[in-house]
């Protein structure tokens, strides 16, 4: 445990990134090894279109139980599998819910709204939060 009392678990090894050596697993480390790690397991790219497809689609549940991740393999040899987001089924989709009902106005900011049926995903909200950029 942190000596400091904050309760982070100490990490088995110091990891560095961007200059930043952390030893506990904290909010900013893990951070950190979003940021840097996210190409090592997605296809950026990728992650940023499905991304802008579930906001001008309004699919609002297409970025958790509608989506499902596929892979072709490792890009390396005994490298990590790159995963892709796919669309499920996209009943979810132009303000309308899955009981066909329309339930949000084509003007919603469905990130920043928070209205999708998933608005807690970790992957999704991390990469708005550090990949806006790659996004627009």
């Amino acid at each position: 445990m942190d000596p400091n009392g904050n309760g982070a678990i100490i990490l088995d090894s110091p990891q560095t990134y961007n200059g930043i050596t952390y030893n506990y697993d904290t909010k900013e480390y893990r951070n950190a090894k979003f940021v840097n790690e996210l190409e090592k397991h997605f296809n950026l790219e990728y992650l940023a279109t499905y991304f802008v497809m579930t906001e001008v689609f309004e699919c609002y549940d297409s970025r958790g139980k509608n989506m499902m991740m596929a892979s072709w393999g490792p890009q390396e040899e005994n490298g990590d599998y790159i995963w892709y987001p796919i669309f499920y089924d996209i009943d979810t989709q132009l303000g309308i819910n899955n009981t066909g009902i329309p339930s949000f106005e084509y003007y919603v900011d469905a990130t920043i709204d928070g209205v999708f049926s998933t608005n807690d995903s970790v992957l999704f909200n991390n990469f708005y939060r550090n990949f806006k950029s790659s996004i627009i």
